[in-house]
């Protein structure tokens, strides 16, 4: 009887330890475990977590490449100074063409015409004369261009000799339109003479621009 007594409080003894070693264990990982551990999460940081900075990377590259634009200003500065090169030009040939012969016989005969038919006389013959250096013109013009320079002329030329008719017939009903009576055959005559003078001028203007020098015009005063 008192061995099964023993053997009943050593059992319950063993239950005992057993239960008092469980709950050690489990206070101990209890007070282990971080608060982190429970998913909680302060605001600030989640708020801090989540925002992204700028990325300046792009912005520093960007400053750092040159710049592929062109200054717009580069090409018109181009354009005016081209611009003003060919006035220039233009200036210096006007220059040396007023001073040709044809014009300066013409000055002379015109100042000494007292009479209306007089007149009529001076501005007709110095038109056949101007209308003759068209032709001489373009031969000097022909000899003298090369190239590019020669076929431009070329076809400009072949325009003028194409319109040329229907630009004289215009020429004169301008005149009939704006003066009438004795005057209308001297401004026919003028307008006509003004006409071809402007033709040789344009011709000679290509070979000036090609060589730099103005051919002689073959008119010769002493000849009349």
């Amino acid at each position: 009887m008192k061995k099964i007594q023993w053997i009943a409080a050593l059992t319950a003894t063993v239950l005992l330890l057993s239960l008092l070693s469980g709950c050690s264990r489990t206070g101990q990982t209890s007070e282990s475990s971080p608060s982190s551990g429970l998913g909680v999460v302060d605001p600030d940081l989640e708020n801090s977590a989540g925002t992204e900075l700028p990325d300046n990377s792009g912005a520093e590259s960007s400053s750092n490449e040159p710049s592929s634009q062109v200054d717009p200003s580069s090409g018109s500065e181009s354009e005016e100074n081209s611009a003003l090169a060919g006035q220039i030009a233009e200036m210096k040939f006007k220059e040396v063409f007023d001073k040709n012969p044809i014009d300066q016989a013409y000055n002379t005969e015109a100042n000494a015409a007292v009479t209306n038919v007089e007149m009529i006389s001076v501005v007709t013959k110095f038109c056949d004369i101007w209308e003759a250096e068209v032709s001489i013109a373009d031969k000097k013009a022909k000899k003298a261009l090369k190239g590019d320079a020669l076929a431009a002329y070329t076809q400009s030329q072949q325009q003028w000799e194409n319109t040329k008719d229907s630009e004289i017939d215009a020429i004169r009903e301008e005149a009939q339109n704006n003066v009438g009576g004795s005057g209308l055959a001297l401004e026919v005559s003028s307008l006509t003479s003004d006409f071809y003078r402007a033709r040789v001028y344009s011709i000679y203007r290509a070979v000036y621009e090609a060589n730099g020098t103005l051919p002689q015009l073959t008119y010769n005063t002493a000849n009349g």
